[in-house]
């Protein structure tokens, strides 16, 4: 053929599916079918006068069997196309319930790539009915990690099974169906194989009644070695070599398994008999806490972190939150914390959801002044890319028990809800989400610092955006931060932390506690004063209306003239002036014919800052 010829014939091959590619190539090499049994062709790998190969058009593939034993290898190569063209480019695989029920679908398109349509947040796995039965009857199941590899082991007679999301997937499955089970795991020949089949370990040693590993002895993958071979002659392997890292978070999952399951039992035992012992509900002995009340030896809970001079923010071993616009610097005020903290010796571990290591590293050492080789010994940075998990849970579970921090920083909340999928303003989903990473945090007696973003100027700007429940779930101090004076590394400035929540009454609410302030170039937590200051107040506008017409006028106003310079409603008009008197920017004398002579003595700005 010449090269147009060539690349039309190509084309045409890359539109066909496996079948049609197949008969097309025994047409072109002469072989004919049987007039009796139209799936019966002239196998092209041996002399065969009586048709002898079975060509089956299978849901993702052409499934061919030579009754003189010819290996699909070899048909293939007879044929000049290679064993990956035995396969179809589009296939869907549908995933069901325990019932057959189907629940998704799994599509797969040319250049393998993949879309899920139906219920997508559902995690099962595939071929589940046949799995329960597989199961119950005792009989072995192959896990692999494709839909693909799970019909080739069909075609050799096995059960099967795998989850949607390939090798990456695996530890967001529902896995108890193998609770157990006898399992043999095939992984592919690549390095998202081995990883894999660590997650396979984790969660299945010590739940499957056995469990082994295996690997294509032909190709990369268990259906590249069925085209050529059996099952029986995969090769039998062990994962890579399990770090001590790898083995504390196997035995975490293993632990809180076993955990679940005894308390599960425990809470079934103790409702037959009609207590409620066992359950996160049983009463709580108070006896050690009185004693230490009484005796001094337990104290009032008090913020011990994020010291600004005069005292500090944020509690121990307690949810803390700081809230504000993009330009509050809220970043800043949780970097200088842990840099105090990592000059103390201890452990700070970060979050990030908005940032890179890189940004965060460059504010600590460069701007900070934080040592590196400190940073190196006691910064644990994340920059997580999926949700927790039971396996992920784990792993942070025995990092935070390994490091015992002492403050744990989340920037930010937002980002956090989004990535766990969490609507930020269901009130539910909220709850929930603070029961992992923060509760975890919690647990190994950390502070926990989330940041967050702030409401709308109003009534509410005390309270970081989206559910109550955010404010609810502050257990230590929460805090709104808002410029003062604009700033930046090069420029002098400050924003004030005014109380918005402390669940234990160390600062009233609306104080002006501290202020992240920039001068000279030293970012520092310093004090602020004790004004209150009034963030909510839905008069700001008009106490800033009114400030301004003092000051335009330069001299005392009685009220009535306020009320004219300031312009609009006079009964706001008079109820901001009485505000500002109540504040300490207008003072009140008595002039000419006993009037109350009103004069700006410090200027109002509608931020809520007195300035």
């Amino acid at each position: 053929m010449t090269d147009p010829d060539f690349e039309a014939w190509d084309a045409a091959q890359a539109e066909m599916t496996a079948h049609e590619r197949v008969v097309e190539a025994l047409e072109r090499g002469g072989s004919r079918a049987d007039e009796g049994r139209p799936d019966f062709w002239n196998c092209p790998a041996h002399e065969d006068r009586n048709p002898s190969l079975h060509v089956e058009d299978a849901p993702d593939r052409v499934l061919l069997h030579c009754f003189a034993g010819c290996s699909q290898e070899a048909v293939a190569g007879a044929l000049g196309i290679g064993l990956g063209q035995l396969f179809n480019e589009r296939a869907t695989y549908t995933y069901t319930d325990a019932d057959g029920t189907p629940v998704k679908s799994v599509k797969r398109l040319p250049g393998k790539k993949f879309v899920q349509t139906g219920d997508t947040a559902a995690v099962l796995l595939y071929r589940l009915p046949a799995v329960l039965r597989a199961v119950a009857e005792g009989r072995t199941v192959w896990l692999v990690e494709g839909e693909k590899d799970v019909h080739s082991l069909e075609v050799a007679g096995e059960v099967a099974t795998t989850c949607s999301g390939g090798a990456n997937a695996w530890h967001k499955v529902d896995v108890s169906p193998l609770y157990g089970a006898h399992v043999v795991a095939v992984l592919d020949a690549d390095e998202a194989g081995q990883k894999w089949a660590n997650q396979v370990l984790d969660t299945l040693d010590g739940q499957a009644a056995s469990l082994t590993f295996r690997q294509a002895a032909h190709g990369k993958d268990v259906t590249d070695h069925l085209l050529v071979a059996g099952t029986d002659t995969l090769v039998e392997v062990t994962p890579a070599e399990r770090t001590p890292h790898d083995l504390a978070v196997a035995g975490e999952v293993r632990r809180l398994r076993a955990q679940q399951e005894a308390r599960a039992a425990l809470a079934v035992e103790e409702a037959r008999a009609g207590r409620l012992g066992g359950t996160g509900w049983s009463p709580v002995d108070l006896r050690d806490v009185l004693v230490g009340l009484r005796d001094g030896t337990i104290d009032r809970p008090a913020p011990t972190l994020g010291d600004f001079g005069d005292g500090c923010l944020f509690y121990a071993g307690r949810i803390n939150g700081v809230h504000g616009d993009s330009t509050a610097g809220k970043t800043w005020t949780a970097l200088v914390t842990a840099a105090q903290e990592i000059a103390k010796g201890e452990t700070v571990v970060y979050v990030d959801l908005e940032d890179s290591a890189e940004g965060a590293l460059a504010r600590l050492v460069l701007d900070l002044g934080v040592e590196p080789d400190d940073v190196a010994k006691r910064l644990v940075y994340l920059r997580p890319d999926e949700p927790l998990t039971l396996v992920s849970t784990a792993a942070l579970r025995a990092l935070l028990a390994e490091r015992r921090p002492s403050l744990v920083v989340v920037d930010s909340t937002g980002e956090a809800l989004a990535q766990a999928g969490a609507n930020p303003n269901a009130d539910d989903e909220v709850a929930r989400w603070f029961r992992t990473l923060p509760l975890l945090a919690v647990e190994a007696g950390a502070a926990v610092l989330l940041l967050d973003h702030a409401t709308k100027a109003g009534d509410k700007e005390l309270w970081p955006i989206g559910s109550q429940r955010k404010r609810a779930a502050i257990t230590g101090a929460a805090y709104l931060q808002k410029v003062a004076a604009p700033f930046g590394r090069d420029q002098d400035g400050r924003a004030v932390l005014v109380c918005a929540k402390d669940r234990h009454g160390n600062y009233p609410l609306g104080h002006r506690v501290a202020a992240l302030r920039v001068q000279g170039g030293v970012i520092s937590l310093a004090p602020e004063g004790t004004a209150a200051a009034d963030f909510g107040d839905k008069t700001n506008a008009d106490k800033e209306r009114v400030s301004r017409a003092l000051e335009a006028a330069g001299r005392p106003l009685s009220g009535s003239a306020v009320e004219t310079a300031a312009g609009g409603n006079k009964a706001r008009v008079q109820a901001a002036l009485a505000a500002l008197v109540k504040d300490g920017c207008v003072t009140v004398a008595t002039g000419e014919r006993n009037a109350k002579m009103h004069t700006l003595v410090r200027p109002f700005h509608a931020d809520g800052l007195l300035l």
